[in-house]
C-alpha cells in the first residue's frame, strides 16, 4: 500500500493538450524557450526545481512547483555568458539536495575549466557562488560529473579519466583517486554512482564498473567493449542485474542505439539486447531508468519510455514526445540535434531539454481512466456509486494504479483517499475501483461533492500520475 503513496500525494495541474513533431501517450504541460544551441543537461532539487545546463550562457534554476506557469532565474558564472554559442559551457549539472555543481568546459576561449560550486541555502532561486573549483585534473574542462555524499566525480577533458573528490569541505575539495586507469582507448565522458557502484562510460574504451565502497580506492568489477565502441552514458536496472549504455555515434549511415548488457556475474559482461528508435540513422544520447522504465533521450527522435517488464533485456515502448521537427535547422550537425536529456521530475512532471528548443514539462499518461456516478443528481435515502476503470493504452506491461478520491465539499478542498487498487497490468488491461454511499437525510439540497479518479503508474521508489477526471455530484 505505501507504493501508492507517491501517486496519492500529488494531483497536479491539468496538462495542455498539445503536441510537438509527434507524441503518444505523453501529454505538453509547458515550453521553455531556450537560446538556440545553448540547452544541455538536467538535473533537480526535490520536485520543486529543475537546474538546466545552459551551455554558452551558464545556467539556469527553474521553479516547477506549478508547471503549468514555471518561473525561471538565469545564473552567470565568472566569464559566462560567452560570445560563442556553439562553446560546451556549462554543459551538466548535478546537486546534492543543497548544493549545486556545474560543469565548465569553456576551455575552448582560454579559459580554464572545473566545476562551480553554489549554496542554494537560504534561497534555491538566488543560489550563492561558493567555489570556482579549478584543480589541475580539470583546467582542461570537466565534461561532466557525479555526485554521491561527500564525493564528487568529475569527467576530466585533461586526463581522459573521472577524476574523484572528497568533498566534506565543498570550500577545498581533495583529489582522492582516477577511475580508468589501465583501460585502453579510455576517454571519459560520463558517470554515475549509484549503490557503491560507479559505471564510467569511456567512449571508444567501453564501459567499466567500479566498487566504489571507499572512493580513495576504487576496484574495477568489470569492463567491457564492442566494435566500434562509442559508449556515452550508463544506466543500471535497479537490481543491477542489467546495464543499459548508449552509443553516441553513426556508422555507415546508421545512428547509435541503446545496448543492453547482462552484469548479474561480473567479471562476465554480455550483450544481450538492444533498442533503437524507428529512424535508424538518428542517434541516440541518453539513458535513465526509474524503477521499472526506462528513459531515452533520443536526439532528433525526441523522449522515449520503455518498460522493463517483464523482461529487462527487452524493453517495449510505451510512450514518446518529440521535441525537434523534421524541417527545423539543427544548430550543430543534422545528427547532433534535439533531445539532450529527460529527468522523471515528480508524480505529474516529466522533463525534456533540446539543445536547439530549450526545456519541455511533459505528463507522461500511459494509463487513462474513466469515471462515472452513479445517480447523478443524488437525492437524501438514494445508494451514491462510483465506479473509476482504468486502462493500460500502451504496448508494454506496466504497474498501474487506480484511486478515487473526494476533493471538493461545497467548494472547500478536501481529501479523502475513498478506495485505491493496485495491479501489474498486461495492454489492454483494465482496473476498477468501485465505491458506494448512502447519502444521509437531512442533507440540503444544491449541495456540491466533487470526487477525483486518479490514474498511474507505481513501483517502489517513484510514481508517475498519468491522468486525473473530476466528476461534480450535486445532492437535489
Amino acid at each position: 500500500m505505501s507504493r501508492l503513496l507517491p501517486l496519492l500525494a500529488v494531483l497536479g495541474g491539468a496538462a495542455a493538450l498539445a503536441s510537438a513533431q509527434g507524441a503518444l501517450n505523453v501529454n505538453l504541460i509547458t515550453h521553455i524557450p531556450g537560446t538556440p544551441c545553448a540547452t544541455g543537461g538536467l538535473w533537480a532539487i526535490g520536485n520543486d526545481y529543475v537546474l538546466v545546463g545552459r551551455r554558452s550562457r551558464g545556467w539556469s534554476i527553474i521553479d516547477v512547483r506549478n508547471p503549468a506557469a514555471p518561473i525561471t532565474q538565469d545564473i552567470f558564472p565568472p566569464t559566462y555568458p560567452r560570445s560563442d554559442i556553439r562553446s560546451y559551457g556549462c554543459g551538466e549539472i548535478k546537486s546534492d539536495g543543497r548544493y549545486i555543481y556545474v560543469s565548465n568546459e569553456d576551455f575552448y576561449q582560454g579559459n580554464q575549466g572545473g566545476v562551480f560550486i553554489y549554496d542554494t541555502v537560504p534561497n534555491p532561486m538566488s543560489p550563492t557562488l561558493i567555489n570556482n573549483f579549478q584543480p589541475s585534473e580539470l583546467l582542461s574542462g570537466c565534461h561532466n560529473l557525479w555526485i554521491d555524499g561527500n564525493w564528487m566525480y568529475c569527467v576530466s577533458d585533461g586526463t581522459s579519466l573521472v577524476e574523484v573528490y572528497d568533498i566534506t569541505n565543498r570550500l577545498a575539495p581533495v583529489h582522492r583517486s582516477s577511475l580508468g586507469n589501465g583501460i585502453s582507448g579510455v576517454w571519459a565522458h560520463d558517470v554515475i554512482v549509484l549503490g557503491n557502484r560507479a559505471y564510467c562510460s569511456f567512449l571508444t574504451g567501453g564501459f567499466a564498473i567500479y566498487d566504489v565502497t571507499n572512493p580513495a580506492a576504487p576496484v574495477q568489477l568489470g569492463h567491457a567493449t564492442y566494435p566500434r565502441p562509442f559508449t556515452h552514458n550508463a544506466w543500471p536496472t535497479n537490481d543491477r542485474r542489467f546495464l543499459y549504455t548508449t552509443d553516441e555515434n553513426s556508422v555507415n549511415g546508421v545512428g547509435g542505439f541503446v545496448r543492453i548488457w547482462d552484469i548479474s556475474n561480473l567479471p562476465t559482461i554480455t550483450q544481450v539486447g538492444s533498442w533503437q528508435a524507428t529512424n535508424t540513422a538518428s542517434i541516440v544520447h541518453n539513458v535513465h531508468v526509474v524503477d521499472d522504465l526506462l528513459y531515452v533521450a533520443y536526439y532528433k527522435e525526441g523522449v522515449h519510455v520503455l518498460s522493463l517488464k517483464p523482461n529487462p533485456a527487452a524493453p517495449v515502448e510505451v510512450a514518446w514526445y518529440d521535441t525537434f521537427l523534421n524541417n527545423q535547422p539543427p544548430c550543430f550537425s543534422s545528427s547532433y540535434a534535439g533531445n539532450w536529456g529527460v529527468y522523471p521530475l515528480n508524480p505529474n512532471t516529466l522533463v525534456a531539454s533540446d539543445m536547439d528548443n530549450g526545456v519541455y514539462l511533459l505528463n507522461l499518461r500511459p494509463i487513462t481512466n474513466t469515471l462515472q456516478a452513479t445517480p447523478n443528481p443524488v437525492s437524501a435515502g438514494q445508494t451514491l456509486g462510483l465506479n473509476l476503470t482504468y486502462t493500460n493504452v500502451s504496448a508494454g506491461i506496466l504497474d498501474g494504479a487506480g484511486a478515487i478520491v473526494a476533493t471538493s465539499l461545497a467548494g472547500i478542498p478536501i481529501f479523502e483517499v475513498l478506495a485505491l487498487q493496485a495491479s501489474q497490468m498486461n495492454p489492454p488491461a483494465q482496473g476498477n475501483v468501485p465505491w458506494s454511499m448512502l447519502v444521509p437525510p437531512g442533507l440540503p439540497p444544491g449541495l456540491q461533492v466533487e470526487f477525483t479518479g486518479i490514474s498511474g503508474i507505481v513501483g517502489p521508489t517513484a510514481s508517475v500520475l498519468c491522468q486525473k477526471t473530476v466528476v461534480p455530484v450535486t445532492l437535489q
